[in-house]
């Protein structure tokens, strides 16, 4: 579930929406090795309605790039079927946030690393974009 929100904030951001923060359960599943569950939280005040479904379509292209169980991802696609109406509105949107996290790799591990300890803020996204140590 790190990895799923991390996907979310990395193309959030790239997308130009202004993150505030994300939150991973820290109740640990062993099976899929990873936590339960998380939500990420931008401010709505900010972005095209494109840069919105595109960020909500990430957590769905890094579920199926992981090969996670569809479960993962029902939220998120039943967001986009509200907001993209055709499937292969849907498909075309999801692609693009695929091919933007593979050229995000390196700050989607680092996110996730950073998700994987506490919840972060914009003010801790910051320091992991300046190579920095988040603070407690």
């Amino acid at each position: 579930m790190a990895q799923h929100e991390a996907a979310h904030v990395v193309v959030g951001c790239v997308m130009g929406l202004r993150f505030r923060k994300a939150t991973v359960s820290r109740e640990w599943d062993p099976i899929e090795r990873d936590f339960i569950g998380g939500a990420t939280y931008f401010d709505g005040r900010y972005g095209t309605h494109l840069a919105w479904e595109i960020m909500g379509a990430a957590g769905i292209a890094w579920s199926k790039i992981a090969g996670c169980p569809w479960q993962w991802h029902r939220y998120d696609l039943k967001e986009l079927k509200r907001s993209v109406r055709t499937e292969r509105g849907r498909r075309a949107v999801i692609r693009t946030a695929a091919v933007l996290l593979q050229g995000l790799s390196r700050e989607h591990t680092k996110v996730t690393r950073a998700l994987m300890e506490r919840d972060i803020t914009g003010k801790d996204l910051a320091a992991i974009a300046r190579g920095e140590a988040i603070d407690d």
